[in-house]
Protein backbone atom coordinates (compact mmCIF):
# COMPACT_ATOMS: atom_id res chain seq x y z
CA UNK A 1 0.00 0.00 0.00
CA UNK A 2 1.55 3.62 -0.95
CA UNK A 3 2.00 5.92 1.53
CA UNK A 4 -0.83 8.39 2.02
CA UNK A 5 1.59 11.48 0.23
CA UNK A 6 1.26 9.36 -2.65
CA UNK A 7 -1.84 10.76 -3.61
CA UNK A 8 -0.55 14.33 -3.99
CA UNK A 9 -0.13 12.74 -7.43
CA UNK A 10 -3.29 13.36 -8.47
CA UNK A 11 -3.42 16.76 -8.04
CA UNK A 12 0.25 17.09 -9.55
CA UNK A 13 -1.90 15.96 -13.00
CA UNK A 14 -4.82 18.52 -12.45
CA UNK A 15 -3.39 21.50 -14.34
CA UNK A 16 -2.17 19.75 -17.64
CA UNK A 17 -5.38 17.95 -18.12
CA UNK A 18 -7.32 21.22 -17.23
CA UNK A 19 -5.45 23.43 -19.35
CA UNK A 20 -6.53 20.91 -22.36
CA UNK A 21 -10.47 21.09 -21.91
CA UNK A 22 -13.26 23.81 -21.40
CA UNK A 23 -14.69 25.39 -18.60
CA UNK A 24 -17.87 22.67 -18.30
CA UNK A 25 -15.48 19.61 -18.11
CA UNK A 26 -13.11 21.18 -15.61
CA UNK A 27 -15.33 20.53 -12.58
CA UNK A 28 -15.77 17.08 -13.51
CA UNK A 29 -11.74 16.36 -13.89
CA UNK A 30 -11.31 17.98 -10.45
CA UNK A 31 -14.15 16.07 -8.72
CA UNK A 32 -12.30 12.66 -10.32
CA UNK A 33 -8.68 13.62 -9.07
CA UNK A 34 -10.52 15.02 -5.65
CA UNK A 35 -12.13 11.48 -5.20
CA UNK A 36 -9.21 9.58 -6.20
CA UNK A 37 -6.59 11.56 -3.96
CA UNK A 38 -8.91 11.15 -0.73
CA UNK A 39 -9.51 7.52 -1.45
CA UNK A 40 -5.81 7.09 -1.30
CA UNK A 41 -5.42 9.62 1.71
CA UNK A 42 -8.10 8.01 3.76
CA UNK A 43 -7.06 4.03 2.45
CA UNK A 44 -9.96 3.53 0.98
CA UNK A 45 -10.49 -0.66 0.38
CA UNK A 46 -10.80 -1.40 -3.29
CA UNK A 47 -13.85 -1.68 -4.89
CA UNK A 48 -15.18 1.30 -2.64
CA UNK A 49 -15.55 4.56 -3.93
CA UNK A 50 -15.78 7.94 -2.23
CA UNK A 51 -18.94 9.85 -3.16
CA UNK A 52 -19.25 12.93 -5.16
CA UNK A 53 -22.32 13.95 -3.57
CA UNK A 54 -22.13 12.70 -0.20
CA UNK A 55 -20.66 15.57 2.81
CA UNK A 56 -17.10 15.39 2.59
CA UNK A 57 -17.29 14.80 6.61
CA UNK A 58 -19.83 11.98 6.43
CA UNK A 59 -16.97 10.16 4.07
CA UNK A 60 -13.63 10.38 7.08
CA UNK A 61 -12.55 13.77 5.93
CA UNK A 62 -11.39 15.72 9.18
CA UNK A 63 -8.99 18.80 9.73
CA UNK A 64 -5.96 16.54 8.94
CA UNK A 65 -7.51 15.06 5.86
CA UNK A 66 -8.71 18.80 5.23
CA UNK A 67 -5.32 20.31 5.35
CA UNK A 68 -3.84 17.46 2.76
CA UNK A 69 -6.77 18.02 0.61
CA UNK A 70 -6.17 22.25 0.46
CA UNK A 71 -2.69 21.77 -0.29
CA UNK A 72 -2.76 20.05 -2.66
CA UNK A 73 -5.54 21.87 -4.52
CA UNK A 74 -3.50 25.19 -3.90
CA UNK A 75 -0.26 23.90 -5.40
CA UNK A 76 -2.36 22.58 -8.16
CA UNK A 77 -4.99 24.97 -9.00
CA UNK A 78 -3.06 28.37 -7.32
CA UNK A 79 -6.36 29.24 -5.58
CA UNK A 80 -7.18 29.08 -2.00
CA UNK A 81 -9.30 26.82 -0.27
CA UNK A 82 -9.93 26.69 3.18
CA UNK A 83 -9.91 23.98 5.91
CA UNK A 84 -13.34 25.21 7.39
CA UNK A 85 -15.03 25.40 3.82
CA UNK A 86 -13.55 21.70 3.32
CA UNK A 87 -15.37 20.57 6.76
CA UNK A 88 -18.70 22.55 6.54
CA UNK A 89 -20.73 19.74 4.91
CA UNK A 90 -19.98 20.11 1.07
CA UNK A 91 -19.32 17.60 -1.31
CA UNK A 92 -16.57 16.74 -3.31
CA UNK A 93 -18.79 17.81 -6.04
CA UNK A 94 -19.59 21.16 -4.79
CA UNK A 95 -16.40 22.03 -3.89
CA UNK A 96 -15.27 20.98 -7.57
CA UNK A 97 -17.59 23.39 -9.12
CA UNK A 98 -16.57 25.98 -7.04
CA UNK A 99 -12.96 25.72 -7.56
CA UNK A 100 -13.32 25.67 -11.20
CA UNK A 101 -14.80 28.79 -11.29
CA UNK A 102 -11.60 30.26 -9.55
CA UNK A 103 -8.83 28.82 -11.40
CA UNK A 104 -6.96 32.06 -11.86
CA UNK A 105 -5.01 31.24 -14.89
CA UNK A 106 -6.91 29.01 -17.00
CA UNK A 107 -9.09 30.38 -19.63
CA UNK A 108 -11.72 28.50 -21.71
CA UNK A 109 -9.91 27.32 -25.16
CA UNK A 110 -12.75 29.67 -27.30
CA UNK A 111 -11.38 32.75 -25.23
CA UNK A 112 -7.98 31.39 -26.36
CA UNK A 113 -8.97 30.97 -30.17
CA UNK A 114 -10.56 34.64 -29.92
CA UNK A 115 -7.33 36.07 -28.91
Amino acid sequence: MSPPYASSRWFQRLPGLLSAVGPDARARIIEQHICRALGEFLRVPPGHRLSAEEPLGHQGVDLVTALFLKRGLEQALGVTAHPADLLRGESVRALAENLATRIPHMRSPAADDAA
